[in-house]
């Protein structure tokens, strides 16, 4: 039987007041006391984006063409010496992997193998792998590349960067080839979700 107060009522004890409060409070002062890390890109940042999307390059199959025809996906650049090498194809298998990882977004992302060797043409079915665009850029367009992809610390294209292209044809990120593939995944994810192209 419940106690009853003098005036014949049951009588309630305060927890359920104490957290009708505290339902209320504490969001208030979560909010005031939580002081949330930014996101830190795990590559490194280019600021501000070079739009690189005029430079000339001959796909494998000898049709010319410009970086510009890659418009419209998120594109990863790896240059390659040559013939693609297990390092170059370690490299493509990890980015195929990231991109297979977005699942029903995987159609937004593609990987280009960039050939910067003279000495292979570009008909040489060596230098393509099977799941990446593969494409050769001539001796002579090797200055203008070489000024675009320019990173900080870096020789370019020569230094063995993954490049990240955003699908308006800026170069935004670009990675050290020792990264762990998570943080370039993780990064792309929050660069799909926030972005309203591509």
């Amino acid at each position: 039987m419940s106690a009853l107060t003098g005036e014949g009522k049951p009588r309630r004890g305060r927890w359920p007041l104490i957290a009708l409060v505290a339902v209320f409070i504490a969001p208030v002062l979560v909010a005031f006391f939580w002081q949330p890390t930014g996101y830190v890109n795990r590559g490194q940042l280019i600021e501000p984006p070079r739009l690189v999307s005029d430079l000339a390059m001959h796909m494998i199959n000898g049709r010319a063409t410009a970086l510009s025809s890659l418009k419209g996906k998120w594109t990863y650049v790896y240059f390659s010496r040559g013939v693609c090498d297990q390092t170059c194809n370690a490299v493509i298998e990890s980015l195929v992997r990231i991109r297979l990882s977005r699942g029903k977004h995987k159609h937004r992302i593609q990987c280009l193998v960039a050939i910067v060797s003279p000495s292979v043409p570009p008909s040489d079915e060596r230098v393509s792998h099977p799941t990446a665009l593969t494409a050769y850029i001539e001796k002579s367009a090797l200055g203008r590349w070489r000024e675009a992809f320019g990173v900080e610390g870096s020789a370019p294209p020569e230094a063995g960067r993954i490049y990240l292209l955003d699908p308006l044809g800026y170069l935004m990120m670009s990675y050290p080839l020792a990264i762990d593939p998570n943080d370039i995944r993780k990064d792309l994810a929050r660069l799909m979700r926030v972005s309203r192209v591509g």
